[in-house]
């Protein structure tokens, strides 16, 4: 925790999950992080592609890496609607 008394690792509310370095493995265990409802996951310019780290502090934080990724859900499932109501799905 590098010394931060303030970091929710010292609550039970945080965890730092190991990945192989890469940005797909992290991108899939981040995607997980949030599918989980986590307040927080850190953004990989803001750390390492090493590892994803996720909190649940009990508010949402504007600059969460889930944010970036929601919108894509809710196009996709858009624009499968779309399909299947004009008959194409």
């Amino acid at each position: 925790i590098n010394g931060k008394a303030t970091s929710p690792h010292c609550y039970g509310t945080a965890v730092d999950l190991d990945t192989p370095n890469d940005q797909s493995s992290w991108a899939k265990v981040a995607k997980a992080a949030c599918d989980a409802e986590a307040d927080w996951v850190e953004p990989p310019e803001e750390s390492t592609f090493n590892h994803v780290h996720a909190d649940w502090r009990g508010f949402p934080v504007d600059s969460t890496y889930c944010k970036r990724i929601k919108p894509l859900v809710a196009s996709t499932l858009k624009i499968i609607v779309t399909e299947c109501l004009s008959g194409t799905c």
